[in-house]
Order: C-alpha cells, then structure tokens, then sequence
C-alpha cells in the first residue's frame, strides 16, 4: 500500500507547493527549479501503477488501495491547485485563447463547467487557506473541503474569525463528510454573523415547497424544498427507515442465497429503498389518523 507518512522528499516538495504558492529557487538549470523533473517523476510512477492489477487482492488489502488512492487524488488536486494559482499569477492565461484557468480546464483538458469553476476559484482563494491548502496537499482533506473553506475565509465579514479558529475548522474538514462538514461551516458562519444567519432562516423558511404531478402513465413525480430543520427531520426518518428495509434485503438475500450477499444481490436498490420508506412514513402517519 502508499506510504501515507511524507518521506523527506515529498515533505520538501509539498512545501515548495503550499508556501508562496510555486516551486522556490533551488539548484537547476539557472539556478531554478522549474517543477518539469519532479511532474515527469510523477507522471511515470502513476504510469507503472496504472498498469497494476489488483484483482488479486483480497477485500482488506482492496479497500486499502481504495482509500490510498482517494490520498493520492486529494494530493493531486493540490498540486494542480498550486500551478493554476502560479499560471494565473505570471499571467499565462492571458497569452491562450482561453485567457482564463476555468476556460483552459474547460475547452483543452474538457472537465465540466462546475468542476473547473471550482479549480479556478481554489486557485484564487488558496493564499486566505493556507493551511487549508497545506492539508489539501498533504491529502488529508478533499478539493471540496477546500473550496468550502475558501467560500468563508475570502469573505471580509468572516476573515478574522476565520483566521482565529482555522486550525479547528481544518480539524473538522480533515474528520468529517463533506455534507457534515458543509452544515459545521454555515452554523460557523451563522455564529459569526447573526444578522446573515437571522436573514437566512427566514428566507429558508420561507422558500419551502412541495410538488407532486403525476403522469399520464400514473406515475407520480415528487421534487421540492424543505428548510434546514424540517428537511433534518425528514432526512433522519427517512434514512431510519431505508435502513430496515436494507435489513429486511439483507436477510431475504443471505437466506435465498445461502450465504452473505453482496449489494448486487438485494432486491431493491438504494433508490428504490428510499422510495419505498417514504411511501411507508406516509403509510404509518395514515394508520395514526
């Protein structure tokens, strides 16, 4: 498996990435680094392990794989953070007939108008997260975490007290899921602006809605909005009931099969289980009159 702890040399050259935001002056051609020997490095290993067949692993050692592979990506996505950032700052764009970083990652390396909106806007931001950016590097926290950061920390309202518990906030993006992690930043940022946060629930509150339309097969379509608490609530009960009907799938399939299932082996999908738990809350408010 990847080493998850930095040798001497990736620790220098993630510095070199987190510090000023380039590669720093040290001995090369000219007396610079330009950052090409260590990318052609990187490039060949990931080629060689590209090639790497791990069907012969076993489930531990696959998950394994799977989690240093996520490091792995999160470190990449700090590295091309840190080039755009140098790019856009010796004005490299300008000279393209993208002349912005999003437009480049949108038309020559064809990523998603979201995606290099987000890689675009991390480059902008990074010098207000420092230490974001160094956890980002070090792939201990995603490019989401990051940009959620950024979000907060380049807004004047929120910059002291941003800088004041930015080690805690790292903290939390390091442990938690992004969605976890999203809601910990906006209560963060309610605390630190009540007005904004007063502001917010009323309008939350207020834009609440539900549609149900049904089709001209008798299928019904539901779609809507639900404030912050109310949608909890209906998260909670609902992810509390998908769960038994995965347990009511789980037994169905190991008795059928005669062994413990794989998540293929279910009945239902996941989708399938939500729609059915919510047919079944309004089956059981309904028997409550």
């Amino acid at each position: 498996m990847f080493d998850r702890s930095d040798d001497d040399n990736a620790e220098n050259s993630s510095a070199d990435l987190t510090g000023s935001g380039g590669f720093v002056p040290a001995p090369g051609v000219g007396g610079l680094v330009s950052g090409l020997v260590e990318l052609e490095d990187a490039a060949g290993s990931l080629a060689l392990l590209g090639k790497v067949d791990f069907a012969g692993l076993g489930p531990d050692q696959l998950l394994d794989v799977v989690r240093d592979v996520a490091v792995l990506r999160n470190r990449l996505d700090g590295i091309d953070v840190a080039a755009l950032a140098a790019a856009t700052r010796a004005g490299a764009f300008a000279s393209s007939r993208t002349l912005t970083a999003a437009g480049l990652l949108r038309g020559e390396c064809r990523l998603s108008p979201s995606e290099a909106a987000k890689r675009a806007r991390v480059a902008k931001r990074r010098h207000c997260v420092p230490v974001g950016v160094e956890a980002l590097v070090a792939g201990e926290i995603t490019l989401e975490h990051a940009d959620r950061l950024a979000h907060t920390a380049h807004q004047p309202k929120y910059g002291d007290a941003y800088r004041e518990h930015e080690p805690d906030l790292i903290e939390l993006a390091k442990s938690l899921s992004f969605d976890r992690f999203r809601k910990a930043m906006a209560r963060f940022e309610c605390r630190h602006d009540p007005d904004q946060g007063d502001d917010k629930a009323t309008h939350d509150d207020a834009s609440r809605s539900l549609h149900m339309s049904q089709t001209f097969e008798g299928r019904w379509r539901v779609d809507g909005w639900a404030s912050p608490i109310g949608g909890e609530i209906i998260h909670n009960e609902l992810a509390r009931l998908e769960q038994v009907l995965f347990d009511e799938d789980w037994r169905e399939a190991k008795t059928r099969l005669g062994a413990d299932p794989l998540a293929w082996d279910l009945r239902r999908t996941p989708k399938q289980r939500r729609a059915d738990a919510l047919v079944l809350m309004a089956q059981r408010s309904a028997s409550l009159g």
